[in-house]
């Protein structure tokens, strides 16, 4: 902590991939002027609908990618999906458990667990579901949202990192942290409304053109270049 302190005073600008994080570093002090927020990107190239399973039935499958840790809002997701838990609906888990594990033994016989995959095998595990829940704590700027979005699903989460990313209402829906009811309230809309998670997912992939490592590369070098006077 005490070189990262020194760094941040030592810096002339930071570069941080959402709102939520400068605006954390605002909050412990550091100024607002020295701090640069370009969100990160997504490979689209690998990450795209192409391919993605056609919901002909009334399956609705839920996916989560992340740590499995209570900081990423996991026993909220828990409790939300068995409210809405019936034979038609599958819930998967993809990450690394936190610790032993322990904590999500209750939980096991709602759930399907895949531990961390690599990225082309992430990529058809998101194909084969219908939305992405990610109702983080506290968050930097989670890949895993982005890549969700390409690859034509509607995310629901919080604004604790991805609020820069998903717009309420357009490519999913953003949810207070902590808050059960509102996760439950959403997940069953867009379960009961075939025709609204289409044209989410649909707007989740136009949204997603905007954050490719590509436009990254492009953003963070022209802002680089202004600070140090190399633009003509």
């Amino acid at each position: 902590m005490e070189q990262l302190d020194r760094e941040i005073e030592l810096a002339d600008h930071i570069l941080v991939g959402s709102s939520f994080v400068r605006d954390t570093f605002i909050s412990e002090g550091v100024p607002m002027e020295k701090l640069e927020v370009i969100p990160y990107g997504v490979d689209t190239s690998l990450f795209h609908p192409d391919g993605r399973r056609q919901a002909q039935d009334e399956s609705f499958n839920i996916v989560f990618v992340g740590q499995l840790s209570q900081r990423k809002g996991l026993s909220y997701l828990l409790k939300a999906y068995q409210e809405i838990r019936d034979q038609n609906t599958s819930l998967t888990l993809v990450g690394q458990m936190q610790d032993d594990g322990s904590a999500l033994k209750p939980w096991r016989h709602l759930l399907r667990h895949v531990p961390h995959l690599p990225r082309a095998q992430l990529a058809e595990v998101l194909q084969c579901a219908d939305v992405f829940v990610f109702p983080t704590l506290v968050e930097g700027m989670p890949l895993s949202v982005v890549e969700a979005m390409a690859s034509g699903l509607p995310v629901v989460t919080t604004p604790n990192g991805p609020g820069d990313i998903v717009r309420d209402g357009v490519e999913g829906y953003i949810i207070p942290p902590r808050d059960v009811d509102a996760l439950v309230a959403r997940l069953r809309q867009l379960k009961g409304d075939k025709a609204l998670l289409q044209s989410m997912g649909d707007n989740a992939v136009k949204r997603s053109k905007a954050f490719t490592w590509t436009v990254y590369r492009k953003t963070v070098v022209a802002r680089v270049s202004e600070w140090a006077g190399l633009q003509r």
